[in-house]
């Protein structure tokens, strides 16, 4: 979904949002506001998603699935309904996603330039 003029609501429809790859277990659109952006994402049973840090506030919520997801060295089990608080910088990721895969929703603030790019080249032909 394109970003707009600062300050317009946006209606977006998750069906209709392009479909992008940032890694190869994760599948994930994104709609972009002017200061924060939502990812709604599936990731693939039984794969997982390297440790990593990054400057952004994030919060990650399962809404089906599981996953254990590791925080600055600390393991959290989630399941459909956890979620977790993550500060910028510090070390995470998702080290084990359960036979069922895992489907997410992560919010970021501020945006994720690379994550923009990845949806602004998949929308250049609209």
């Amino acid at each position: 979904m394109a970003t707009e003029t600062a300050h317009t609501p946006q209606l977006f429809r998750v069906a209709s949002i392009p479909v992008v790859h940032p890694l190869p277990p994760l599948t994930a659109q994104f709609v972009v506001g002017e200061h924060l952006m939502t990812m709604f994402g599936r990731i693939e049973p039984d794969a997982s998603l390297p440790l990593h840090s990054h400057p952004h506030e994030q919060i990650t919520y399962v809404t089906a699935g599981s996953v254990h997801f590791q925080v600055d060295g600390v393991g959290h089990d989630l399941v459909t309904g956890d979620g977790l608080v993550i500060p910028g910088g510090i070390t995470h990721g998702a080290v084990q996603v359960g036979p069922e895969g895992c489907d997410i929703i992560e919010i970021f603030t501020p945006l994720r330039a690379e994550y923009v790019a990845l949806m602004q080249a998949a929308t250049a032909g609209d």
